[in-house]
């Protein structure tokens, strides 16, 4: 498993610390993984969209050398 350190603004920090205070998350690891998880999903058809275009972008040029 990647590890990583980050720095949080106070008042981030803040409101991720009263979640886990608040039962929703075990700890404020568990907070950070989920939230990314969720970044990353709502984010993943730009992720696709752009590696569909340089598959077209490369396509395109192996065609043109042909």
């Amino acid at each position: 498993m990647k590890s990583l350190e980050l720095e949080l603004p106070d008042g981030l920090a803040v409101r991720l610390d009263e979640l886990v205070k608040a039962g929703l998350y075990a700890n404020t690891q568990e907070a950070v993984r989920h939230a990314l998880n969720e970044f990353i999903r709502q984010h993943s058809s730009i992720l696709a969209e752009r590696q569909q275009r340089e598959d077209i972008t490369w396509a395109l040029g192996e065609a043109k050398r042909q």
